[in-house]
């Protein structure tokens, strides 16, 4: 008598096996507003915008246990023909997002201050227009939080005094015009601060008094009085 035994080939693993939901459709939402001629995403498969196919090995995309902990295109040279979609602040768990050096056209969208979770979020070099939206001011997890490089205009907004876990804020070399915000003395927190390459005018000397554990505060080529502290890395001049 022989005992028969049933095997059934088990299928590979995905390399991310997060369900296809909102992240998913997210994802593909990115490929689909870069330009035609961009290749550095070819690989996610997303060729209908109503069911990606083959489910994809996702460049620059982590995942750990099901779930997207991380999206890096940074470098890549990602060309986008439109802005990047709204549907990526309903990735809200997603710890960060990096797409550092990733040309896109457009606003920020304020959509993307849903990332509530969110840790690192770099959007620097991508040449973002338009103002800083105050929903950003809801990413109260972020540590680094880089908007710089970009072409943004308008204030820093008030509900940036929220960011309560932020150590390192950037956002130099945009456009920005506006005196010296008041709010992001209430960040007890913050190591860095880079407000260089703008049009913020104020009294340096006073509104560096109000941090009290900053280490580099760079707010040079703006209308700001010039101010040499020993202590702590500040770099300011007037021009």
């Amino acid at each position: 008598t022989f005992l028969q035994l049933d095997v059934y080939e088990q299928e590979a693993p995905e390399e991310c096996p997060f369900e296809p939901t909102a992240d998913e459709t997210a994802l593909c939402n990115i490929a689909y507003s870069s330009n035609a001629n961009d290749l550095s995403l070819v690989d996610w498969n997303c060729v209908s915008e109503t069911k990606p196919v083959n489910r994809p090995i996702w460049t620059g995309v982590t995942c750990e246990y099901g779930k997207i902990t991380e999206i890096d295109i940074s470098s890549m040279g990602f060309v986008g023909a439109q802005p990047l979609p709204a549907s990526l602040g309903n990735m809200t768990a997603l710890p960060r997002l990096d797409f550092h050096d990733s040309h896109f056209t457009g606003p920020l969208a304020l959509q993307w201050g849903m990332l509530t979770n969110s840790v690192h979020f770099d959007l620097s070099d991508t040449l973002a227009t338009g103002v800083i939206p105050s929903e950003f001011g809801s990413l109260s997890q972020v540590t680094n939080l880089n908007l710089s490089g970009n072409k943004l205009i308008g204030t820093i907004p008030d509900s940036f005094q929220r960011l309560s876990h932020t150590l390192t804020l950037a956002l130099n070399d945009n456009e920005l015009t506006s005196s010296l915000p008041e709010s992001l003395g209430k960040l007890d927190h913050l190591k860095e601060l880079y407000l260089d390459n703008n049009f913020i005018s104020g009294d340096v000397g006073s509104y560096f008094c109000v941090f009290n554990n900053i280490d580099t505060f760079m707010v040079a080529s703006n209308n700001s009085f010039l101010i040499l502290v020993s202590t702590r890395k500040v770099i300011s001049r007037t021009i």
